[in-house]
């Protein structure tokens, strides 16, 4: 007769990880981690070109203003602050009345953890251009051929607005 015995037997079960197979995933999710968290945390890329497709916006309109209203002058002006329109009358001769500019549009602030320079501008000074009456930039002996707009967060982008008037981004 056999004799039944009445203490469990248990099984060992196979399901599951190892503790190696446990320990390596905490690695890699570490190691991706600490590679990813600065674009969560720090500046991002997308507030760049953000405002580069704004800038370039409020550049054409200022340009398209400019065309449009040929018995006023329209000035692009940027500070360490932000960025703003400026307009003056022109006198019979068809000149800028350059003591005369006044707020067209308010100022906006730059982004939070956003630079903006130029070959022309580094804070706290001011980046000053007028459109003519065809688009392209008033002759001015400070540029020659073009101005071209720094924007760094994340990423840095540029605007390049050409004495022709073609505005771009690059």
């Amino acid at each position: 007769m056999k004799q039944v015995s009445r203490i469990p037997k248990f099984h060992v079960s196979k399901k599951g990880f190892t503790l190696v197979e446990l320990i390596a995933t905490m690695v890699l999710i570490g190691i991706l981690a600490v590679s990813v968290a600065p674009k969560f945390f720090g500046p991002s890329s997308y507030n760049a070109y953000a405002l580069r497709a704004e800038l370039i916006s409020y550049l054409r309109n200022i340009q398209l203003r400019a065309m449009n209203n040929t018995d006023k002058c329209f000035r692009f002006s940027a500070t360490s602050q932000g960025y703003q329109t400026l307009i003056a009358d022109r006198n019979s001769n068809g000149v800028c009345v350059s003591n005369s500019y006044s707020n067209f549009f308010p100022l906006s602030s730059w982004p939070k953890d956003v630079e903006v320079t130029s070959h022309l501008y580094l804070p706290p000074t001011t980046l000053l251009f007028d459109f003519s009456t065809n688009g392209g930039l008033v002759r001015s002996n400070i540029y020659n051929d073009k101005i071209t707009i720094t924007i760094r967060a994340g990423d840095t982008v540029k605007i390049e607005i050409l004495k022709a008037g073609y505005i771009h981004g690059i």
